[in-house]
């Protein structure tokens, strides 16, 4: 008989973990992350030994830890984030300095050099998102204290491999002056490489190469192993490089949309259970049976917890966490993986300490992702996950369309809207069964028609074809179904009187959305400034619902990187909480709403109009506006229906875009 090959039998005993360990901890009453460590214990060399050698699963343990950060960066709510900004940092710093202060007096008293006692510090001073997925599960990826936390990561992972390459270049080989610059050239060129050519290479490449959704997921797979690489030439930390690459292109992989759901279930079924299993090798039961393993690993524990917890309880003071929070914040800050390994392996290397306090952080690493995982499964079920409330606009932008033409006139406006919130756009394809002649077939090859033409702007798209009684209720169903933010509609034609009286298939459309609609007659020209006309009548208690709406539209185009002009007759009047961009350009709406724009608008300006009640779609000056070759109107008419938009604030209502033909 022949043996199988090692890569092949190595695979097979992982996969079996992962299938097996779990379910049997969840059924002990247990977090299922304690089901791959107890698993890998059982195959690796100190277990029962089934391994042959563990170099595939350390590999893909590795591979499972960049894709952890990746994963990380990747759904970190960029909105809530910026709002978080100074809490994430503060919480980075806190989390950070305690540790490595209780670390460092501690390792003093136990008889190292300062040193030895600073890096032995440092060692609890990061930590590993290793507990985020139990975070995905429970929906709580958008949440202020995870935000806060997942921010916090790469200040103290970052800190961390700073001291770790001051004290090892201080004692090791090289120079310690050179090491450090050459570390924050690293930094500093990794910065650039994520934030500037990785972002660069991706728009191209979903704009270009990328239509395949296969092939986006293989781009998003080199991009995370492409940015560890530059990190690792740079004397970085992979994981480093993978977080960063994540928050590289947040906005190009929307949370919701088929491509993360893609990088979700692959990484959750494979490479993070690697990850865990790969952990569980390093347990070694001899290791307990040393008295001096067991008192640093004790002090090392106190170290951790008090520096960790006494963090988690300032930050929630500060920001007016719940209890539930503050405990979520701890269980995630307190898990040390491998990034705690690595430095304790340097630091054995360059003759800091020895293999007792190697065997003591293993210790450590294993107590922290059992506690910190009943922890964080215990907190999480018992938060509400972030309700609708407070939702940026473009979260999820369902787009009616009737063909691909329109699709692709309609592109430019779509991308604007969806990327500045990193929302997920759904081309929506609607057929009235009462229609006569047109058979579903044509309708599918209709549907992929748009999809096709909406992705070759770059966009990520979850495409649907819904089937109902009338187009109207069509609609309603997908808005209700996919939790849509916005609503858009594409017009056709030139505007005719009846337009003002009756409407047309658009304004039922509008009329029957729980939701702000945006209706768009577009020629495909890319808008290049925002102009936002305000006058006395707009501020008046009938109208303030549609003006306070319409700054909302013209303040997201602004975030999207468009200059916007604001025109008011007296800029001291103008009212504190109307909640304009702070660098919105004010000026003096002089002659009157119609001169003003006819005089200041040019093509490529998109006009946003504060409208009229009645259900109007367009009026006398939005009809001008829209005579204006190349410059597009957009009205906002009175509130038809109340939703939740940016900020808490209830003013629904429904956005009307036109452009000349």
């Amino acid at each position: 008989m022949h043996e199988p090959s090692a890569l092949t039998w190595n695979l097979l005993l992982l996969l079996v973990v992962i299938a097996v360990g779990p379910f049997l901890a969840e059924r002990a009453k247990l977090p299922g992350i304690i089901g791959l460590l107890i698993g890998g214990f059982l195959i690796g060399p100190t277990g029962i030994g089934l391994l042959n050698g563990s170099g595939t699963v350390e590999s893909l343990g590795h591979i499972g830890l960049l894709y952890l950060m990746f994963v990380a960066g990747l759904e970190l709510d960029l909105n809530v984030f910026a709002r978080l900004k100074n809490a994430a940092i503060t919480f980075g710093l806190v989390t950070f300095a305690l540790p490595l202060a209780v670390g460092t007096v501690a390792a003093r008293l136990l008889g190292f050099d300062w040193p030895a006692a600073i890096l032995i510090g440092s060692l609890w001073a990061s930590h590993t998102l290793v507990m985020y997925p139990i975070v995905q599960r429970f929906g709580l990826a958008a949440d202020p204290a995870v935000a806060t936390t997942v921010g916090a990561t790469v200040i103290t992972d970052t800190l961390a491999l700073l001291i770790l390459a001051i004290i090892a270049g201080g004692v090791g080989d090289g120079g310690g002056l050179a090491s450090n610059l050459l570390l924050l050239v690293g930094l500093g060129a990794l910065g650039l490489y994520c934030m500037f050519v990785l972002t660069a290479v991706g728009r191209w490449f979903f704009a270009g190469l990328g239509q395949d959704r296969g092939l986006r997921f293989v781009f998003i797979m080199a991009a995370f192993l492409s940015a560890s690489v530059v990190a690792e030439i740079g004397g970085i930390e992979g994981i480093v490089g993978a977080f960063f690459a994540g928050l590289a292109l947040n906005r190009m992989v929307p949370n919701g949309g088929p491509l993360m759901e893609r990088v979700e279930f692959f990484g959750g079924a494979l490479f993070i259970p690697a990850f865990l299993v790969s952990v569980g090798l390093l347990i070694d039961p001899k290791v307990l049976l040393d008295l001096r393993t067991w008192q640093l690993a004790a002090v090392f524990t106190v170290a951790l917890v008090l520096g960790k917890g006494g963090a988690a309880l300032i930050i929630g003071r500060l920001r007016h966490f719940s209890t539930l929070q503050v405990q979520l914040v701890f269980a995630l800050s307190l898990s040390q993986a491998a990034a705690t390994l690595a430095a304790t392996t340097v630091g054995r290397d360059v003759g800091l300490f020895g293999d007792d306090v190697v065997n003591a952080v293993v210790v450590v690493i294993v107590a922290s992702l059992f506690v910190s995982s009943v922890l964080a499964a215990r907190a999480a079920s018992r938060i509400a996950p972030p309700g609708r409330e407070g939702r940026p606009l473009g979260t999820a932008v369902l787009v009616a369309l009737e063909d691909a033409e329109t699709a692709g006139r309609l592109a430019p406006v779509l991308a604007r809207i969806v990327r500045a919130d990193g929302g997920v756009l759904i081309p929506a394809h609607v057929v009235a069964d009462a229609e006569d002649g047109r058979s579903l077939e044509e309708a599918r090859v209709t549907a992929r028609a748009i999809d096709e033409t909406v992705r070759k702007a770059g966009l990520e798209t979850d495409p649907s074809l819904r089937v109902a009684g009338s187009i109207r209720q069509g609609i309603r169903n997908e808005i209700s179904e996919r939790d849509v933010s916005l609503l858009v509609v594409a017009r056709h034609g030139a505007l005719k009187p009846q337009d003002f009286l009756f409407g047309g298939t658009a304004e039922e459309i509008i009329a029957a959305s729980p939701v702000p609609t945006l209706v768009v007659e577009a020629d495909g020209t890319p808008v290049r400034r925002v102009l936002l006309p305000i006058r006395p009548a707009d501020l008046s208690p009938g109208r303030i619902a549609a003006t306070r709406l319409a700054v909302v539209v013209a303040n997201h185009f602004e975030a999207s990187g468009l200059p916007m002009i604001v025109g008011v007759p007296d800029p001291g009047a103008l009212p504190a909480d109307l909640g304009l961009a702070s660098d919105a350009g004010v000026v003096q709406l002089a002659g009157g709403r119609a001169r003003w724009i006819a005089e200041g608008a040019v093509p490529g300006d998109l006009v946003i109009l504060p409208g009229g009640g009645g259900g109007r779609v367009f009026g006398i000056d939005a009809a001008r506006v829209a005579a204006m070759p190349g410059v597009t109107a957009g009205v906002v008419v009175e509130p038809f229906h109340a939703t939740g938009l940016a900020g808490g604030r209830d003013i629904g209502g429904t956005v009307v875009v036109g452009r000349t033909a």
